[in-house]
C-alpha cells in the first residue's frame, strides 16, 4: 500500500488540475447514468458501501491491480488531455462570448446612436420640409413678382407706345404749325404788299390808327407776357435739360450698377460652376446667389420704379409743354384772329379812306366844277357885262359919238382899265382860291400821306416786331420742341437701352429661376430620397432591434446551454469514472483539505451564474440536471432577482472570468483515479473520444449560430450608420 501511495504521489491525477469546481463536482452525488453498466445489469458490489470496496481492495491480485492502474493511468492521461482541450475550448468559447457581448453592447450603442441619428434625421426632414415650404413660398412670391413685373413692363410698353403716338401727333402738330407759319409768312408778305398798296389810301385814319396803336400796345403787352412765358419756358427747358442731365447721370449710375450686377451675376455663374465640386460650397454660393439675385431684383425694381417715376415726370412735363404749346397755339390763333381783324379793319378803313377820298375827289371835282361854272358864269357875266358895256359904249359912242373924242377916249380908257382891273381882281381871286384849294388839298394829301405813312410805318414796324417776336418765339418754340424731341429721343433711347437691359436681365432671371427650380427639384429629390432612406432606416432599425433582441435571447440561451453543458460534463464524467471503479478512490489529505474551498467556489459560482435551463433533447444532461436539482434549487434561493439581459450576461462573463482566474491561482488537489475493471458502467476511452469531438462540434455550431446573426447585425448597423452619415451631411448642408 505504501508503494502504491508513493506511485500515486509521483504521478498525481491530472483531473485535479481542473480547479475547485471539478473537484467539488466529483464529490457530488453520482448520476443515474453512472449507476448503469454497459450490459444494463447492476452488480451487488456497485451497491455496496465504501467499506466493502476497501475490504475488497486487499483481496485483489497485485499484478492485475498494477495493470489496471497502468490502464487507468493511461486512460486518466488521455481523459486529462481531453478535459484540458475541452477546458481550453470552453475558455475560448467564453472569450468569444465576451467578444460577442462586447459586440452586442457596441451594437446597442450603435443602435442608440442610430436612434439619435434617426431623431436628428427626423428633425432634418422636418427642417427640410420647412425649408421646402419656405422655398415654395419664395418661389410663389417670385412668380407673383415676375408676373407683376411683366404686367408693369406691358403697361410701360403701352405707355411708351402711347407716348410715341402722342409724340407723333405732336410732331404732326408741329408740322401743321410750320405749315401755318409758312402760310402766315406768305400772308405777311401779302399783307406787306397790301400795306404798300394801302399807303396812298390811309390819310384820315389817325384816330383809328391810334386805337390800333393802343391795340398794338396791348398786343405788345401780350407779346411781353408771351416773352415772359417764353423766358419761363426757357427756364423750364433749362431745368429740363438739367433734369435730363440728372437722368443721364442716374442712367450712368444705373448702367454702372447694372455692370456691377452683371459682374455679380458672372461671379454667381462662376460660383455656380464651382458649386458642382462641393455640395457645401454650392449651398453657400446658392444662398449668396439668391441674396445677390434678390438685391439685383430689388435694384432692378428700384431702377424700374425710378424709370417709371422719370417717365411719369417726363409725361407730366410733356403734358405741361403740350399745354403751354396749346396756349401758345391759342395765343397764335388769337394773334392770327387779331391780325385778320386788324387786316379786315385796315381794309375796311382803307375802303373808308378810299370812299372818303372818292368823296373828297367828288367834292373837289364838284367844287372845281362849281368854280369852273362860277368862272364860266363870271366870264359869261363879264361877257354879258362887256357886251352890255360894249352896247353902252356903242350907245354912248352912238350917243356921244359926237362927244368929244377925248372924253370917249378917256371913258374908253377908264372902262378898259376898270374892266382890266376887275378881270384882274377876278382872276386874282380865282387863282388865289384855286391856289388856296390846291395848297389845302396838297397839304391835306401830304399830311394824310405823311400820317398814313407814319401810321403804316409804325404799324408795319410794330407788325414786323410782332412778327419778329413771333418768329423768334416760334424759333424758340421749335428749338424747345427740337430739344424736347432730342430729350424725348434720348429718353426713348435710354428707355430702349433700359428695355434691352431688362430683356438681357430676363434670361438671367429666368436662368436664376431655372437654377432655383432645379435646386428645389434636387432638394425635393434629396428630401424624397431622405424620406425613403429614413423609412428604410426605420424599418432596418426595427429589424435590427428585433434581431438584437433575438440575438440577446439566443445568446442568453446559448450561454445557459454552455453553462449546462459545462456543468453536466464536469459533473457526469468524473462521477461516472469514480462510481464505475472496482476499488475505492484513495483521497490524499490535500484533497480533504481542499473540500471547503471547492465547495465555497462552487457555491460562489452558483450564486453568480444564472440557472441553466434545458432546451434540447439530451438525456445525459437531463439526468445530470435532475441529479443536481437540489443544489440548483438552493442556489436559486440564494441568488438575487434576475436582471435584464444587458446586465446579466456581463455579470455572467465577469463571474466566468473570476472563476477562471481562481482556477489558475488555486493549486489543484492531487486525487488518485479510482481503479476500474472492464465490467464497470462508466465511459471508456472510445466513448471519451466520441464525446469530446461531438461537444466540440456542438460548441462550434453554437458559436457559429451566435456569431452569424451578430455579423449580420453588425452589417445592418453599418448600413444604418452609413445612411445616418448621409442624413447628417444633408442636415448640415441644409443648415
Amino acid at each position: 500500500m505504501s508503494g502504491d501511495t508513493a506511485t500515486k504521489k509521483r504521478s498525481p491525477w491530472v483531473l485535479a488540475r481542473m480547479g475547485g469546481t471539478a473537484v467539488a463536482r466529483l464529490k457530488s452525488r453520482p448520476s443515474m447514468a453512472s449507476l448503469v453498466s454497459d450490459d444494463t445489469t447492476v452488480r451487488p458490489a456497485d451497491r455496496a458501501s465504501p467499506a466493502a470496496s476497501v475490504v475488497s481492495l486487499a483481496l485483489a491480485d497485485p499484478q492485475e491491480q498494477f495493470k489496471v492502474q497502468d490502464s487507468q493511468q493511461k486512460l486518466q492521461n488521455d481523459s486529462n488531455s481531453l478535459l484540458t482541450a475541452k477546458n481550453d475550448t470552453i475558455t475560448t468559447l467564453l472569450g468569444r462570448v465576451t467578444k460577442l457581448e462586447t459586440m452586442l453592447s457596441t451594437t446597442k450603442d450603435d443602435a442608440d446612436k442610430q436612434s439619435v441619428a434617426l431623431r436628428i434625421s427626423e428633425e432634418a426632414r422636418e427642417q427640410a420640409e420647412n425649408a421646402l415650404s419656405d422655398a415654395e413660398a419664395r418661389l410663389s412670391a417670385l412668380a407673383a413678382d415676375n408676373e407683376r413685373q411683366l404686367s408693369e413692363l406691358a403697361a410701360l410698353r403701352r405707355e411708351i407706345g402711347e407716348s410715341k403716338a402722342a409724340e407723333a401727333a405732336r410732331i404732326a402738330a408741329f408740322d401743321r404749325e410750320r405749315n401755318a407759319r409758312s402760310k402766315v409768312e406768305s400772308e405777311r408778305s401779302a399783307i406787306s404788299a397790301r400795306n404798300e398798296e394801302l399807303q396812298a389810301a390811309l390819310s384820315k385814319t389817325e384816330t383809328e390808327l391810334r386805337s390800333m396803336a393802343n391795340e398794338l400796345q396791348l398786343s405788345a403787352t401780350r407779346l411781353d407776357s408771351l416773352a415772359a412765358e417764353r423766358a419761363s419756358l426757357q427756364v423750364e427747358v433749362e431745368e429740363k435739360s438739367a433734369y435730363i442731365l440728372e437722368l443721364q447721370r442716374v442712367a450712368t449710375n444705373e448702367k454702372a450698377r447694372r455692370q456691377e450686377m452683371d459682374a455679380k451675376v458672372a461671379e454667381v455663374q462662376t460660383q455656380t460652376l464651382r458649386m458642382k465640386e462641393s455640395l457645401d460650397r454650392m449651398v453657400a454660393e446658392k444662398e449668396r446667389a439668391e441674396r445677390e439675385a434678390s438685391s439685383g431684383m430689388k435694384a432692378l425694381q428700384a431702377a424700374n420704379s425710378a424709370l417709371e417715376d422719370d417717365l411719369d415726370r417726363s409725361r407730366i412735363e410733356v403734358a405741361n409743354q403740350t399745354a403751354q404749346l396749346e396756349e401758345l397755339e391759342a395765343l397764335l390763333e388769337e394773334s392770327h384772329i387779331h391780325h385778320e381783324r386788324t387786316k379786315s379793319d385796315a381794309s375796311t378803313t382803307a375802303q373808308g379812306h378810299a370812299h372818303e377820298l372818292e368823296e373828297l375827289e367828288e367834292k373837289h371835282q364838284s367844287r372845281q366844277s362849281a368854280m369852273q361854272q362860277e368862272i364860266a358864269r363870271l366870264a359869261t357875266a363879264l361877257e354879258d357885262q362887256k357886251a352890255k358895256t360894249g352896247a353902252e359904249v356903242g350907245a354912248l359912242r352912238d350917243a356921244h359919238e359926237r362927244m368929244l373924242e377925248e372924253a370917249l377916249r378917256m371913258a374908253k380908257i377908264e372902262s378898259e382899265s376898270v374892266l382890266r382891273d376887275r378881270i384882274q381882281e377876278v382872276r386874282t381871286e380865282a387863282s388865289t382860291s384855286l391856289s388856296q384849294l390846291r395848297a389845302e388839298h396838297r397839304s391835306a394829301l401830304v399830311q394824310l400821306a405823311h400820317e398814313h405813312a407814319t401810321a403804316l410805318q409804325t404799324q408795319a414796324t410794330v407788325f414786323r416786331e410782332e412778327l419778329g417776336q413771333k418768329d423768334r418765339s416760334i424759333q424758340t418754340t421749335q428749338a424747345e420742341l427740337e430739344d424736347a424731341q432730342t430729350a424725348l429721343g434720348t429718353s426713348q433711347v435710354q428707355a430702349s437701352s433700359l428695355q434691352a437691359k431688362l430683356d438681357e436681365a430676363r434670361p438671367l432671371v429666368a436662368l436664376i429661376e431655372q437654377k432655383k427650380n432645379g435646386e428645389i427639384l434636387y432638394l425635393q429629390r434629396e428630401l424624397e430620397g431622405a424620406r425613403k432612406a429614413h423609412a428604410s432606416l426605420r424599418e432596418e432599425h426595427a429589424t435590427t432591434l428585433k434581431r438584437v433582441s433575438g440575438l440577446e435571447q439566443t445568446l442568453r440561451d446559448n450561454i445557459e446551454e454552455i453553462e449546462r453543458l459545462k456543468v453536466a460534463s464536469l459533473q457526469a464524467e468524473p462521477v461516472t469514472l469514480a462510481s464505475s471503479a472496482p476499488s475505492a478512490v484513495a483521497v490524499t489529505p490535500q484533497v480533504a483539505d481542499s473540500k471547503p474551498v471547492v465547495q465555497e467556489r462552487t457555491v460562489q459560482q452558483q450564486d453568480v451564474l444564472p440557472t441553466p435551463q434545458h432546451t434540447g433533447p439530451n438525456p445525459d444532461v437531463s439526468q445530470a440536471n435532475m441529479a443536481q436539482q437540489p443544489t440548483s434549487t438552493a442556489a436559486k434561493q440564494e441568488m438575487p432577482p434576475r436582471q435584464e439581459t444587458g446586465s446579466a450576461i456581463p455579470q455572467a462573463i465577469t463571474a466566468q472570468a473570476e472563476f477562471a482566474g481562481r482556477q489558475t491561482a488555486t493549486p489543484s488537489p492531487t486525487i488518485e483515479p479510482p481503479p476500474r475493471t472492464h465490467k464497470s458502467g462508466g465511459p471508456t476511452r472510445d466513448e471519451w473520444q466520441r464525446r469530446v469531438p461531438a461537444s466540440d462540434a456542438n460548441a462550434m455550431t453554437l458559436v457559429h449560430a451566435i456569431a452569424m446573426p451578430m455579423l449580420q447585425a453588425t452589417a445592418a448597423v453599418g448600413q444604418v450608420l452609413g445612411v445616418g452619415k448621409v442624413l447628417g451631411r444633408l442636415w448640415r448642408r441644409r443648415r
